[in-house]
């Protein structure tokens, strides 16, 4: 059975004490839940498939002083004139469920802009399509922004975030970010005070001169995620500046390149890395795994192909990578590989990236061992048991505010809103 817990290290303790630290943690839930009752002041917008409609609604939720859930048409396409800009509203938070719906710059601007002091929470939205001469190609961040299930692809900056631009707060759950280009992170650009988070998520497919998939001048921390397929001169797949700090933890990160000398085709590091318990292999031997000028710690071991970032806890072997596969995509692990049962125990993640509880038997040796990377093999996947639970906690709440204020609505003959 699946443990349900957050996919963050946690020290192992005895079976009673984690009971009663889970039954705790559960119980601290449902109270904040409880005390989170219907909303005084919230309005729910249904959205037709329609720019104009999108366009009114937007006008609205940005000046009326209440928390606003809003529901995109279904399977829709919104190719906006302008960006939407998220606007403070008083300190209330904005939410959209898309229902795979999908809004586009129409290579022509940055789709959407969360300005200093807003909340945007994005829950099964594609953002595509943008195009900036500056920053933020798809979506600009400088307020508080959440993606669950969602993809921000094919868009540009020619300066600086070719998917997102942060120098807000950015966490990313079950998300993809891919197919993105930029002069200074192709897919992710953390910068400023920003501070980013990725959780069970992807970032793939992304060119950027520095910084492929993830560029790093700020404070970030990747768990359970997967960096692949990106490319650029320096730090393919992630590059972490001399004052910035990352956290790495089950992460795998692989088949990413740079063309430069010493470019660290998977990692470039000129800051403060932590690594623990991840993947970091397949990458041409001209750019070398990694490349390291700062300084990298650890608390548990990791797996640098070819030895290029020596650090403690640091081995060489072949991880035996198979995929990509799933979405958000992630790469599995075939039997021989040199990541199965080498991690540790007290400092993995307690599921993997698809929701496979961990730690489990991956070689068939009668121990539980948890894996490298953001997969573990031989483990069951939990579905929306475990971390998805827990990251759709707030949304389920979100949800039932939202219902809640329709009902209201409804029970006093009220439009829907479009």
């Amino acid at each position: 059975m699946c443990d349900s817990t957050d996919v963050f290290p946690i020290v192992r303790r005895s079976a009673p004490s984690r009971g009663r630290g889970l039954a705790s943690a559960l119980l601290l839930v449902a109270i904040v839940l409880a005390g989170r009752g219907p909303a005084a002041h919230a309005e729910t917008f249904n959205v037709a498939c329609s720019v104009s409609a999108l366009a009114s609604v937007i006008t609205t939720v940005n000046g009326n002083n209440e928390e606003d859930f809003v529901w995109l048409a279904p399977s829709c396409v919104y190719p906006l004139a302008t960006t939407w800009v998220v606007q403070a509203d008083s300190g209330n938070p904005l939410r959209v469920y898309g229902r795979d719906a999908k809004i586009s710059g129409q290579d022509l601007r940055t789709p959407i802009l969360v300005a200093s002091g807003a909340t945007l929470h994005l829950a099964d939205v594609t953002v595509q399509d943008g195009a900036t001469t500056t920053t933020g190609g798809g979506i600009r961040n400088h307020g508080t922004l959440t993606l669950h299930q969602s993809s921000v692809t094919s868009s540009s900056s020619q300066a600086y975030g070719g998917g997102l631009y942060n120098t807000g707060t950015l966490r990313l759950t079950r998300s993809t970010v891919s197919g993105n280009t930029s002069f200074e992170g192709g897919g992710l650009d953390n910068n400023g005070a920003g501070k980013l988070t990725l959780v069970d998520s992807t970032v793939s497919g992304n060119t950027g001169s520095y910084g492929g998939g993830v560029y790093n001048n700020a404070n970030a921390a990747l768990f359970n995620s997967t960096i692949f397929g990106n490319g650029g001169l320096t730090g393919g797949g992630i590059l972490n500046e001399p004052s910035a700090n990352a956290l790495l933890s089950n992460v795998t990160i692989s088949d990413n390149s740079a063309s430069a000398s010493n470019g660290g085709g998977g990692v470039r590091n000129r800051g403060n890395l932590r690594i623990d318990n991840s993947i970091i292999a397949n990458h041409a031997t001209a750019s070398a795994d990694c490349y390291n000028s700062g300084t990298i710690t650890a608390l548990a071991g990791s797996l640098v192909e070819d030895g290029s970032c020596p650090f403690v806890g640091a081995f060489t072997g072949d991880p035996k990578l198979t995929g990509p596969t799933g979405s958000p995509q992630y790469f599995a692990l075939a039997d021989g590989s040199a990541a199965i049962d080498a991690g540790q125990n007290p400092t993995c993640a307690r599921l993997d990236q698809r929701g496979g509880q961990r730690p489990a038997d991956g070689n068939q040796d009668g121990y539980k061992i948890c894996d490298l990377g953001s997969y573990e093999k031989g483990g069951s996947a939990c579905g929306l048991i475990g971390i998805e639970g827990l990251a759709l906690l707030p949304f389920v709440g979100w949800l039932r505010r939202a219902r809640a204020t329709r009902t209201r609505m409804a029970g006093r003959g009220s439009p829907s809103r479009a």
